[in-house]
């Protein structure tokens, strides 16, 4: 009994030990790559900055998700890090929801590289 008070659930332990760690992290990334993500509201929240970001280059998967709701996810992802008119969003936001995380890199291979 004594060692189950020290048994946290994934929620507790995100919020209480590394939720800050992932700001630091989200704000010095130039990109970031989403794979298998979710993008579940609990998830969301965790990423979400308390301040605009610089803009920065965002590619995730999305396998077989609907193409209404990548276009959510990509408004929500704007909206978290940085505001973007439509244009630039569709440059700077790739939700893919044709292939697989693991087909991901190959597809967006030169667009990651730089």
């Amino acid at each position: 009994m004594e060692l189950s008070r020290d048994i946290k659930t994934f929620t507790e332990q995100a919020y209480t030990d590394i939720t800050q760690e992932i700001a630091v992290e989200v704000a010095r990334a130039e990109a970031l790559v989403f794979l298998g993500f979710g993008y579940h509201d609990q998830n969301m929240s965790i990423l979400k900055p308390e301040e605009k970001q610089k803009p920065k280059l965002i590619y995730g998967t999305a396998y077989k998700m609907s193409d209404s709701d990548v276009d959510v996810i990509s408004h929500q992802l704007a909206d978290f890090f940085m505001a973007l008119n439509p244009e630039q969003r569709a440059e700077r936001i790739k939700i893919d929801n044709k292939h697989r995380s693991v087909d991901l890199f190959d597809y967006y291979a030169k667009s990651l590289a730089g």
